[in-house]
């Protein structure tokens, strides 16, 4: 009986194409436009801006042969969901690079990534306030010999304020101890109220120690002092 070979078909290897290569990352940009602070502050996230909280935002933008930032990304943004994420891509039309060349043209040239931090001014001064003591000293009269650091103002910030992203500004009047220590201080002034600021300002008031003269020269020792403490949100590196 004959025997029948059949012949089975191979198919071609299927050709995976090669992936595009990543784009690179610029590290040193060479800006030459950037966005002023005005036009920072006319971005800012209204609500957050009314309630005192600063944030920071990182995105990542491809480069033109212009200079131009485009096809832009939100990759960091904190706190999250307060619009600082939203407000970096609108400011990311007031950014223009020096382009890169190649054999003296421009050309587009990877990605670029752009820390963008969103801070508010100091507060006013609260209108209102009594007129300092006669002969009251106050930080710049006088020299703190001893202050609290970071790690006493992290360990005493108000939880309300750090669970609504909240950074606050107090002004306390105190009298300088014979140890030239502050006591007997009592808050003036409290932004925003009543989230906890003036009670951590007190705490922290038992950690300051000025020096015995003020800069002029006269003793400290028993006068009235004004100083402002600010209380600000720690920010990742």
């Amino acid at each position: 009986m004959p025997i029948v070979l059949a012949q089975v078909a191979m198919s071609p290897p299927a050709v995976v194409a090669p992936a595009p290569p990543r784009p690179s990352i610029i590290t040193n940009p060479d800006w030459f436009m950037k966005p002023t602070g005005d036009e920072l502050m006319a971005l800012y996230p209204k609500e957050a801006q009314a309630n005192r909280v600063e944030g920071r935002a990182v995105i990542q933008c491809g480069v033109s042969a212009r200079g131009l930032l485009m096809d832009c990304a939100v990759i960091r943004e904190d706190p999250a969901g307060a619009g600082f994420g939203d407000a970096a891509l609108r400011m990311s039309a007031l950014f223009r690079m020096r382009p890169q060349t190649k054999d003296g043209v421009p050309v587009s040239s990877g990605v670029v990534n752009i820390p963008i931090r969103f801070s508010l001014p100091p507060p006013a001064p609260p209108a209102g306030l009594p007129p300092p003591p006669p002969g009251s000293l106050d930080s710049r009269t006088v020299q703190m010999m001893k202050k609290p650091g970071p790690v006493d103002y992290s360990r005493l910030f108000p939880l309300e304020g750090a669970r609504r992203g909240i950074e606050g500004h107090v002004i306390l009047q105190c009298v300088i101890s014979d140890q030239h220590r502050l006591e007997t201080c009592s808050v003036l002034e409290e932004t925003p109220a009543a989230t906890g600021f003036g009670a951590a300002a007190l705490k922290l008031s038992k950690l300051f120690e000025t020096s015995d003269k003020a800069l002029d020269g006269t003793a400290s020792t028993g006068r009235p002092i004004r100083i402002g403490i600010r209380f600000n949100l720690p920010h990742p590196g």
